[in-house]
């Protein structure tokens, strides 16, 4: 299957992870692995089921007997599905020595990362903010660098760790 469009899906994990297949030498010898199909589209959640699994040979082909045994019946299937969102990155100019944000220029590289995280939990975040400049401390201009934190239980898809922040001051003097 495949998740909705703005969703991500993750790896499927599968419990129990191996199984133990016993019967006569030569049909046991033959079974490379055991596959489970799960067949769903446009996934906006999770899934959490029990499927049917199929011995098959090192060609993908199915090996089937009665004299086959397994110690279990069906494999308990989770497909993480993580909603993905791209997000504006921000900072805060504090006013400092008679600068005020009205007289500053901000630029942040990159502008927006993308992240991926619980629908419900990326619902509410809508930036993530890199924290505060003071702009008395800013001469002129001043290039910044600041990590991205992204919030708890979420993936910074785009893999950008860090911003550089330009910050440039416009009709001030300096004496």
């Amino acid at each position: 299957g495949s998740p909705a469009e703005g969703y991500l899906a993750e790896t499927m994990v599968c419990n129990p992870d191996t199984i133990q297949v016993s019967g006569p030498e030569e049909l046991v010898d033959q079974v490379d692995h055991a596959e489970v199909y799960l067949d769903r589209d446009n996934l906006e959640r999770t899934v959490n089921t029990v499927l049917d699994f199929t011995l098959v040979d090192a060609d993908g082909n199915p090996v089937e007997d009665d004299r086959l045994q397994c110690d279990v019946d069906q494999i308990e299937v989770e497909l993480p599905i993580l909603a993905t969102k791209e997000v504006k990155l921000t900072v805060e100019l504090l006013a400092g020595s008679g600068a005020t944000d009205a007289d500053a220029t901000c630029t942040i590289k990159p502008e927006s990362i993308r992240i991926a995280g619980d629908a419900e939990l990326l619902k509410g975040v809508n930036q993530i903010s890199l924290g505060s400049i003071d702009l008395g401390e800013v001469y002129g201009q001043a290039t910044l660098k600041r990590s991205i934190v992204i919030p708890n239980d979420m993936q910074n898809l785009s893999g950008e760790e860090e911003a550089s922040i330009t910050v440039e001051l416009k009709g001030l003097d300096t004496r």
